[in-house]
């Protein structure tokens, strides 16, 4: 599929990214989803449709990486940290 536009996505496997993925596949766009962890991609994702990186990758994994998703068009994060005021302190 030719596409005008391939889209960098944090926070993919999340609940607001999982519906982003959605919207970027009825534009007709690529994505491209980064994640921490393989076993968490949503099973919407194809495989050529994923970049992992761990917190723990090496320099060396961490610029094949960077190398995988360089010269894409456009960059959206939909990471986020889930608050919990129970856990203030």
């Amino acid at each position: 599929m030719s596409s005008e536009l391939t889209v960098v996505l944090t926070g993919a496997s999340g609940f607001l990214g999982r519906h982003v993925v959605e919207e970027i596949r009825k534009s007709n766009h690529s994505i491209v989803a980064i994640c921490r962890n393989k076993l968490t991609v949503p099973t919407a994702l194809q495989s050529n449709e994923v970049a992992c990186i761990d917190s723990n990758a090496t320099v060396k994994e961490f610029e094949s990486f960077l190398a995988e998703i360089s010269g894409r068009s456009c960059c959206c994060s939909f990471s986020s940290t889930l608050f919990k005021p129970s856990l203030r302190r």
